[in-house]
């Protein structure tokens, strides 16, 4: 999901006084642990992770360094 699609999300789904917790993970910060992993990852196979980390997580395991590994580790 885009920044704005997601903005957009937010003020359709939330009153803005809504008391609530957050976390943003992009594609550069996939790009980063493949690249501290010593893997090299296009920008087209970052957001696909990012696609699927936003419409595939556990929640009950969240979005962690750990699951972000496992679906780089599922490219190869």
């Amino acid at each position: 999901m885009r920044m704005d699609e997601f903005i957009k999300h937010l003020q359709e789904s939330y009153h803005p006084q809504t008391e609530v917790v957050g976390v943003i993970w992009q594609k550069e910060d996939i790009i980063w642990r493949a690249e501290d992993r010593g893997l090299s990852i296009s920008d087209e196979k970052a957001v696909q992770i990012v696609d699927a980390l936003g419409h595939g997580h556990d929640a009950c395991i969240g979005i962690n360094w750990e699951v972000i590994d496992f679906h780089l580790d599922d490219l190869g």
